[in-house]
């Protein structure tokens, strides 16, 4: 009887799910299916959400259109509430020309102020104003030329003699030829903002008026002034709102919107376009009521009936335009019953909207259509490439490397992909002659490499070493220099860690740090200074210590510096350092050698003093010029932080004095009078005998003068 020899059936590969067809059903089932769900529906979605966006973002342009105006009001107030001060320490320098000075620079610091005056219960005025063309067509005496204005008013006691004394300056204060004096008899005591300070006894803001001598809005403040307990006058200026109208046409909420401020009597107080905001009326130039503008649309969304005293709407104008109005009160502290309007037609945001869903729409059938065809073709090219390809991995599995002399594909990625499979195999089999085959079968992963790169940066530069570091170094036993070493780099890292600062390198005895990367703070100069003075307060005490070891004490320099520097990855692709480079690098380097020339120990640029913003206790020491550089600037010895209970930031007694006197020594140097600087340093060594710094600086300026 034969014996059946039966034949193992081959695996039903059909009750498996190939990838080709996967990818097909993936695509129709993920992608065409909820794709024309997700159109219809978010069609109506998104105009929901644009809409409702629109409505949030109407109310806060709105609401930054009144912080503008805001600001600028702070910033005049400000101005005023400063001269006021001046002028209740010193009524009688506002009674003369040096009063005109003050003003000036009041007026000159803040733009939106177009005149600023002082003006007295018993008539004297004194005022400052800017000269611009629409000034100088209203009065032909101006000389050409004239950029600034100055004129006082005689007090009421000359009588009918009473004038107006006016001069005119170029480039404050020179005075040009042309000035005059017409009688007058304005009583300032009559503005609204003067009987307004005078009553309340505070800040008084008058109606916006049209300016007489340029016809452009303007706004009166007013700031009561006493002396001796008794209101003596008040201190006013005029603020333009040309300014204002500049922000609302460069801020504008859409390309067709309008912004305008109206008051609670329907004046337009400030409207894109400063012409707009003044008309002629009798003869007269007032300021226009919002029914009286070119653009209807702003009258017609007041006057809508659904219009709410604060908030938003939206409405269909007479003309057919779908409008969204947003109409936001000023805050009641401001003192005025002004609105922000504005009015932006919906189509700018929904219409763009519209008509890219009626495209999409069309296109879609078409799109999904050609996208089958294209899918079902594609799938099955790359399941065949990949299937071979996963062979490849199971036989790698197995440490089994059969020849695959299958040609590549056409498609790039996948071509090096099969390429890249082919070199792991080689690489694998050739491995797998010096190793065992299961370390062999391991993988290896490996991150993303860091390449080079920098960003711009604000940041505060700290550059220290060693006082005589070389000369020490060499009387010392390499322990013991070690040993100095640790403990004063350990003291410079502590202060800066403290501080957050980045540590970027060690130059020797030399440490260079900075503040404001790789995070960016706002208070990089402020955190800076304190890690330099705890710093150098912290080496007072090493120092202290290494006497009492019987060790050279070696002092701290340190110099800082506030600028924009380039931080970041710097060097080869091979070798890179993170690091700041840049003027600013420079300059804080050239400040930390320049305390060997002051004898200081830490040397801060202006531009770090002023980011402190009054923190920090300074002393100025003298403009320099650093190499590389052509304009000085003034170089100061830090000794303290203001508003901190820390005792290692606290300034120290006599520090306050210190810092006076040193200004007043370098005010009178700067005005060209050294013997009067050298006399100021001479009180300063009188009352601080051991004060190094003031030594060196009177030995250079008795150098400077013989």
């Amino acid at each position: 009887m034969a014996t059946q020899v039966t034949t193992p059936k081959p695996p039903d590969r059909r009750r498996k799910l190939r990838l080709g067809w996967v990818l097909v059903l993936a695509f129709v089932a993920l992608s065409v299916v909820p794709l024309v769900l997700i159109l219809a529906y978010g069609y109506r979605r998104n105009q929901a959400a644009i809409t409702a966006s629109l409505d949030d973002q109407l109310e806060r342009d709105a609401a930054r259109n009144i912080h503008q105006v805001a600001e600028l009001v702070d910033g005049v107030a400000t101005a005023i509430a400063l001269v006021g001060s001046a002028v209740e320490a010193n009524p009688s320098t506002f009674r003369g020309d040096q009063g005109d000075s003050v003003i000036w620079r009041a007026v000159a610091t803040v733009p939106q102020i177009d005149a600023l005056y002082v003006s007295f219960e018993d008539g004297h005025h004194r005022v400052v104003s800017r000269i611009d063309d629409e000034r100088r067509k209203s009065d032909p005496r101006i000389p050409n030329g004239a950029t600034w204005h100055a004129s006082y008013i005689d007090d009421f006691s000359v009588g009918e003699a009473r004038s107006r004394h006016r001069r005119f300056s170029a480039v404050w204060p020179q005075l040009l030829d042309g000035s005059y004096a017409v009688p007058t008899t304005l009583d300032l005591r009559t503005l609204p903002h003067y009987i307004g300070a005078k009553t309340s006894n505070r800040l008084a803001i008058a109606d916006p008026a049209i300016n007489p001598d340029t016809g452009f809005p303007i706004m009166a403040l007013g700031w009561p002034v006493h002396h001796g307990g008794a209101f003596i006058g008040f201190i006013g200026a005029n603020m333009t709102l040309s300014s204002l109208s500049s922000y609302l046409r460069d801020h504008r909420f859409s390309p067709r919107s309008v912004t305008v401020i109206v008051d609670d009597a329907g004046r337009a107080i400030a409207h894109p376009d400063p012409a707009a905001t003044g008309r002629v009326s009798g003869g007269t130039t007032e300021l226009p009521r919002v029914t009286d503008l070119a653009d209807r649309r702003i009258a017609e969304a007041l006057a809508h009936p659904a219009r709410p005293r604060g908030g938003h709407f939206r409405f269909t104008t007479s003309s057919g335009e779908q409008l969204a109005v947003a109409s936001e009160p000023f805050p009641a502290a401001f003192g005025k019953n002004w609105q922000v309007i504005i009015v932006a037609p919906t189509a700018d945001f929904v219409g763009v909207l519209e008509a890219t869903n009626r495209d999409v729409f069309a296109l879609i059938a078409v799109a999904v259509g050609l996208a089958l065809v294209f899918i079902v073709l594609l799938s099955r090219y790359i399941a065949r490439h990949l299937g071979r390809i996963s062979q490849q991995f199971v036989s790698a599995r197995r440490m089994s490397f059969p020849g695959d002399s299958a040609p590549r594909s056409v498609i790039g990625e996948l071509s090096d992909l099969e390429g890249g499979f082919a070199l792991l195999q080689n690489a694998l089999s050739s491995f797998a002659k010096f190793v065992p085959s299961d370390v062999v079968s391991q993988f290896i992963e490996s991150g993303q490499p860091v390449t080079p790169g920098v960003q711009q940066r604000e940041a505060t530069i700290f550059f220290c070493d060693l006082e005589g570091f070389s000369g020490h170094a060499e009387n010392l036993t390499p322990d013991r220099l070690l040993a100095q070493l640790t403990q004063y780099f350990a003291t410079m890292t502590g202060a800066i860690a403290e501080e957050r600062g980045t540590i970027d390198k060690f130059i020797g005895d030399a440490v260079m740090a900075f503040w404001g990367a790789p995070t960016a703070t706002e208070d990089h100069a402020l955190r800076a200074c304190t890690a330099a003075i705890r710093a150098s307060r912290r080496m007072e005490k090493l120092q202290a210590a290494w006497r009492a070891e019987g060790h050279a004490a070696m002092n701290v320099r340190i110099g800082l510096h506030s600028s924009s520097v380039l931080i970041g990855n710097i060097g080869s692709p091979e070798r890179l350092s993170y690091t700041a480079i840049g003027d600013g690098v420079n300059v804080a380097s050239r400040l930390e050698s320049m305390n060997k020339t002051f004898g200081s120990s830490v040397c801060v640029s202006d531009a770090v003093l002023s980011a402190l913003r009054g923190r920090g206790i300074a002393r100025p020491l003298r403009l320099v010029q650093v190499k590389g550089r052509r304009q000085e600037f003034m170089v100061y010895e830090l000794l303290a932080i203001r508003g901190t209970e820390d005792p290692e930031l606290m300034p120290r007694p006599g520090d306050e004095a210190l810092v006076a006197l040193s200004t007043k020594a370098v005010e009178l140097r700067a005005a060209g009078d050294l013997a009067g600087a050298s006399r100021a340093y001479t009180e300063l060594l009188g009352q601080f005998p051991d004060d190094r710094v003031t030594r060196r600086l009177l030995t250079e300026l008795d150098a400077a003068s013989a």
